[in-house]
């Protein structure tokens, strides 16, 4: 079978692929008509449209967001589909899509958009893996915020909580924003041992006197 691409301009029909049987000067002859006969099919749909009330139905995937949450879950554990290798400040490298990545974040978003662009004008349309270089961000930093960013949740001790937001905020997450210290978009929960020397805020360090137990572990939630 020989693929065949056909583009039409209608909103309605942006890619078309037929398969067509190899048969002599059959793919030739039929290509051209066939892409008119499309045409008019959707203005012929477009003008029937016009004139009549529309019939919509609606059909919902009912458990649609459970299986994107556990597909994401078992795409991440078995490193499935990835095309990019991330690049640690300590040399060691952690492989990941381009598609999730951009999708969760603004800053791999605006390098991958870039990437592609460059590499399409380059091989002509073929796109191979790349490399992204993260001098600031230590490795087990970047497991956490891939898990966060694959299955929406992570777990870690109280420690860690300081690098793994500054990572957020680093590759800008979205759907988190950040303004005087605050963190939006983002639930903590557990017994966390959290310091005020590990977020250097002048107002965690005041309300660590007042309402930290000397034992320093915090029962915390923070939407």
């Amino acid at each position: 079978f020989t693929l065949v691409h056909l583009f039409c301009s209608n909103q309605n029909f942006q890619l078309v692929y037929v398969y067509f049987p190899k048969v002599s000067g059959f793919q030739r002859n039929l290509q051209v008509p066939f892409q008119i006969s499309v045409a008019n099919r959707v203005a012929r749909m477009n003008r029937t449209a016009a004139g009549a009330a529309a019939n919509v139905s609606s059909v919902r995937w009912v458990d649609f967001t459970e299986h994107m949450s556990s597909t994401f879950q078992e795409v991440y554990a078995n490193s499935l589909y990835t095309d990019v290798t991330l690049v640690l400040s300590d040399g060691s490298c952690l492989q990941a899509s381009r598609m999730v990545l951009a999708m969760a974040s603004e800053f791999f978003e605006d390098i991958f958009s870039s990437a592609s662009s460059s590499m399409v004008a380059l091989l002509g349309g073929g796109l191979q893996e790349i490399r992204v270089v993260i001098p600031d961000v230590r490795y087990a930093v970047m497991k956490q915020v891939l898990n966060f960013v694959y299955t929406g949740q992570v777990h870690m001790n109280g420690r860690e909580m300081a690098d793994f937001i500054e990572a957020c905020q680093l590759f800008q997450l979205k759907g988190l924003s950040y303004k005087n210290g605050d963190i939006n978009g983002i639930k903590i929960s557990g017994s966390n041992i959290i310091t005020p020397e590990q977020y250097e805020y002048e107002e965690l360090q005041d309300a660590f006197a007042e309402e930290v137990p000397d034992d320093g572990v915090v029962e915390s939630e923070v939407g």
